[in-house]
């Protein structure tokens, strides 16, 4: 980790100042279109490929209008773990899909303890902006792999795997092959976030069963 001081409480506003240096320099007007089609593509999931953003003005609208949002839905998620399971020690992160490093974000507020963390996108201009942004934090000295996580089976091993927001881009098979590889990369525990939507809680219900299938211990939803 960086050696730099870091305030961990405030670490909203450092991200929000972080995101707001980023949009400077893009009209208004673009940011809500690209914002809107970014919505539409979360919606109809058209791409054959699996991905929603497909230019620098999707990837700014993500920062403006989905960024923040995400990083309370999974800190709220990480403080759930810390409050279920204290003191676990989580030292080391492994985020699937990590767009421009929210989850980390949240991950060094609520775990003081981290150390090291590794970031699996897929995106390069996604890399780039969330070194940029993370420029002066822990985030700084992170491992960014430039990976698709579908194609991955052999992950790194790290104390808390962490897929937000990124499986629902999957089909079913890459899905599961995705489930598998976080069993086998989680030294302590692994955590899916996918919105609250029908679709979204199917494939959580969906990963708990595949999980619970193959040995894993279930602390939510629905402790078994």
């Amino acid at each position: 980790m960086s050696d730099q001081p870091f305030n961990k409480s405030s670490q909203r506003a450092t991200l929000r100042a972080a995101i707001d240096r980023e949009i400077s320099d893009t009209p208004l007007s673009s940011l809500i279109s690209a914002s809107e089609e970014l919505s539409e593509n979360y919606r109809l999931s058209r791409s054959p490929d699996g991905r929603i953003i497909h230019n620098d003005n999707h990837r700014l609208a993500y920062l403006a209008s989905r960024m923040p949002a995400t990083f309370e839905a999974g800190s709220a998620v990480l403080k759930e773990i810390s409050r279920q399971l204290p003191g676990i020690g989580v030292h080391s992160l492994l985020d699937l899909g990590s767009g421009p490093g929210t989850m980390a974000w949240a991950a060094i507020e609520i775990f003081p303890e981290l150390e090291a963390l590794t970031l699996i996108e897929r995106d390069a201009g996604l890399i780039s902006i969330g070194r940029r942004m993370g420029t002066g934090t822990p985030i700084e000295s992170s491992l960014w792999l430039q990976m698709d996580i579908s194609r991955s089976p052999e992950l790194p091993e790290s104390d808390l795997v962490v897929a937000s927001y990124s499986i629902g881009e999957l089909d079913e098979k890459a899905r599961k092959s995705v489930y598998l590889s976080m069993l086998g990369a989680a030294r302590i525990i692994g955590v899916i976030i996918e919105p609250g939507t029908g679709r979204g809680f199917g494939m959580i219900k969906e990963a708990r069963s595949f999980l619970i299938e193959k040995g894993a211990w279930i602390i939510a939803p629905c402790p078994h």
